[in-house]
This record gives C-alpha cells, sequence and structure tokens, in this order.
C-alpha cells in the first residue's frame, strides 16, 4: 500500500473531484478530508499528514482542546515588560461526517434511505447507494408486466423446419404482438413493430420472412433486406439470423465496410437471400452502379429496425435512399417492415419516412421484469471514474452490462 492511514493503517483512498478539489479518505476509520486538488498524489497525501499532525498535537495541549496553542504578546507601558497570554488557535479538523463539496452535497443515510422508501435494492445496489461518494439524485424500481401469451408456434402454419428450430432454444409459444406481426407479415402488409428493447421483435419479423422465402419455393437473388443503423449492431444480431436461417437453407450474409473483398465478390456472384446491411452502402452503391446495384432488382421485403434512428436531417436522406431503392425494385412488390422501441406515433413516423399510407401498426409489452434505476451526481470522483467503478462492481457480480460513451476515446 502506498498511501497508509495514520490512525487505522489501513489504505488511504486519493480521489480528485469535480470543483477541482481532492478528497482523503479511510474505509477502516472513516476519516474523509477535502484537499485542494494536486496532480502529485504524494504532495496531496503530505498536506493531509501535515493536517493530522497538528489535529493530534492540539489534542495534546490543554489549554486548547480544541486546536494548537499559540501566544499573544504585550508589552506595560510604564515597567516595559513583555507577558505572553496562551490563545488557542483553531486548526482544520478531520471530518468524520458528511461535507459540503461545490454544489452537491453527500446524503446522509437517512436521507438515502427515504429515497429508497419500501424497495429492497440487492447488495451490491446498496453498495453503491451507501457509497457516500456520490450525491443520489434519484432511486426507483420501475415494473413492466409482461408480454401476453399469443398461441403456439405450431399453430400458426411455419415450416417443420422453423418449429424445431425454436424448439430448441425452448421457444413453443409467441407472445400475442409476435403473433400479430407475423401474420400481417405473411399476409404482405406493411408493418411496423412497436415494442420494448429485448421483447422478441426480431423474432417477430424475421420468422414470417424466413416463412415466405420458403412458401416461395427459395427463389435465388436477395428477397429481403435488413438494415441496421450500425455495423456493430447488425453483426450483433445476424447470429441470431443465420442461425435460424441454416436450419431453414436460407443463405444469409453481412455486407458492410468490414468485409473482405474475396467475401465480397462472393455475394455479388452468389446473392444470399437475407442480406444483412445499412443505408450508407445501400446509398454508396446505387449511386456509383456497382455490381450489387444490379442485383437489387430481386429485392421484395425491406426491413428497417430501429426505425427511430431515421429523423431529422438523417431521416431525410434515408427517405430519399428508400426511394431509389423502390425505383430499381419496383415500389409495388417490395414490402416494408419496421421495427423500433421508442416511436411516439409509428404509424405517422413510418408513413413519412417510407412515403406509404399503407402501414399497419403492431404494438407489444416486453417481458415482465423490474429495473432499479438510479442516477449518481459525481460529487467526489469524477465521473469518469465513477463508470469505471460501477462496471467493475456489476461486471464483477456478474450483472450484464451496458455503458454508454459520448466519444471512441472516452470508450
Amino acid at each position: 500500500m502506498k498511501f497508509q492511514c495514520p490512525l487505522c493503517g489501513a489504505k488511504i483512498r486519493i480521489r480528485s473531484t469535480s470543483d477541482g478539489q481532492a478528497t482523503i479518505s479511510c474505509p477502516g476509520c472513516q476519516i474523509n478530508e477535502v484537499l485542494e486538488f494536486n496532480p502529485n498524489p504524494d504532495e496531496i497525501f503530505l498536506e493531509f499528514l501535515v493536517r493530522f499532525d497538528k489535529k493530534q498535537e492540539a489534542r495534546c495541549l490543554p489549554d486548547a482542546p480544541g486546536g494548537m496553542t499559540t501566544t499573544t504578546q504585550s508589552t506595560n507601558s510604564q515597567t516595559g515588560e513583555v507577558s505572553r497570554t496562551p490563545e488557542a488557535e483553531k486548526v482544520p479538523e478531520i471530518s468524520t461526517t458528511e461535507r459540503k463539496i461545490g454544489e452537491a452535497e453527500i446524503r446522509t443515510e437517512g436521507e438515502i434511505r427515504k429515497i429508497i422508501g419500501g424497495e429492497k435494492p440487492d447488495a451490491i445496489t446498496q453498495e453503491v447507494l451507501f457509497s457516500k461518494e456520490c450525491y443520489l439524485a434519484d432511486y426507483r424500481v420501475l415494473r413492466e408486466t409482461g408480454a401476453e401469451i399469443g398461441s403456439s408456434v405450431r399453430r400458426i402454419g411455419l415450416d417443420a423446419r422453423i418449429v424445431s428450430e425454436l424448439g430448441k432454444d425452448g421457444i413453443t409459444n409467441v407472445y400475442r404482438f409476435q403473433h400479430d406481426a407475423i401474420k400481417s407479415i405473411l399476409a404482405g402488409d406493411d408493418t411496423v413493430i412497436e415494442a420494448p428493447t429485448a421483447s422478441g421483435k426480431t423474432e417477430a419479423f424475421l420468422i414470417p420472412i424466413i416463412q415466405k422465402i420458403i412458401s416461395d419455393g427459395c427463389p435465388s437473388g436477395i428477397y429481403a433486406v435488413l438494415v441496421y443503423p450500425t455495423k456493430a449492431l447488425s453483426r450483433d444480431q445476424f447470429p441470431k439470423i443465420q442461425k435460424i436461417a441454416r436450419a431453414t437453407g436460407i443463405t444469409a450474409a453481412v455486407f458492410d465496410g468490414d468485409v473482405e473483398a474475396t467475401e465480397r465478390r462472393n455475394i455479388t456472384d452468389k446473392p444470399p437471400q437475407i442480406l444483412v446491411t445499412n443505408f450508407d452502402l445501400l446509398h454508396y452503391h446505387m449511386r456509383y452502379n456497382t455490381r450489387l446495384s444490379w442485383i437489387f432488382n430481386t429485392i421484395k421485403i425491406l426491413v428497417v429496425d430501429e426505425a427511430h434512428t431515421y429523423s431529422g436531417i438523417f431521416g431525410s436522406n434515408v427517405h430519399y435512399i428508400i426511394k431509389r431503392l423502390k425505383r430499381l425494385v419496383d415500389a409495388s412488390r417490395m414490402q416494408i417492415v419496421a421495427a423500433s422501441a421508442t416511436l411516439d406515433d409509428p404509424r405517422e413516423f413510418c408513413t413519412r419516412l417510407f412515403d406509404t399510407d399503407r402501414i399497419k401498426t403492431v404494438r407489444g409489452t416486453g417481458r415482465e421484469k423490474q429495473i432499479e434505476f438510479g442516477m449518481l451526481f459525481p460529487s467526489k470522483r469524477r465521473s469518469r471514474t465513477i463508470m469505471v467503478d460501477l462496471v467493475d462492481k456489476f461486471a464483477g457480480a456478474g450483472h450484464q452490462t451496458l455503458v454508454f460513451s459520448n466519444s471512441h476515446r472516452n470508450a
């Protein structure tokens, strides 16, 4: 241990605050001191020791129980004698209670318990909430009711291979919104699926697409294009897509900027029946009339996941990319399918984005679950330090952890 507590010998923690100060704390004896920030932690610790020694010395002087003893000098005008009178001099105290830091303060345990109310967070969450290193702005538990169960997959009229593959994952029934989406897509309707994240939207549009390919005799060429807003998301979803596709003999491939030249040639020479890509790539190949754009004319279904992403100027650009694709494909026979978790009015949004008034809305709810929501303000530590500490705690405890960063550099 580089820095040890002079009282109990425990490891001293030195952290910078959001307002240009530094805190020194000991988890053993609850010492908590605020000092001016210095980029050299050794100097911060030395300053802490100086204050600590002064406090200890002050406690040893009986005439000055509250601090060190100093003297006041006075001179008698008649005799010329000099007298010195002891005087208590206050010295900075080591605080063991909550201290105000800048504009924020650390809540007391009573205040934190009042915010938590009757909820019962688990041990790791309690450790975070009661750490006294952040200002707890809010805490609440968000509860969601479970989605309504629909029919058995065997009663939807799906190919036996699809039913068998779903059964391997323990899926014997679909949710009501998945059932409605499957029926709508199989009927050829333009459909927008609005349901919470991780509720099963991918299965809701993937199952009927594969069923349609099978029902149409598994024609060669690109049958469906699945568009995602980022390469990372498309590659995250692709294993799920490929798993069901392979089980039924359907070909699927990802085509984005990271695909090697050899694989690109394979895709253009022998197009997959399901192509996973993004709008940037579609725009590039249609604009420059590449070999890939020549095989777009077989597309029968366009799927746009995370449709809410395409708003504002970006949405306007995507709107015209879709129009150009419709001209290549023959808009009268290209079915539109969209999915999103955060659209207030899915039908209105998709009507404008896809330039169609035939869109049908399917709404769903998520799985039964509860979400613990906590908002922490970085009072004694920088936000990045808090983030790293929280990830370490929750990931180390086996919790699924997702971190959002505003830049690659910070990530």
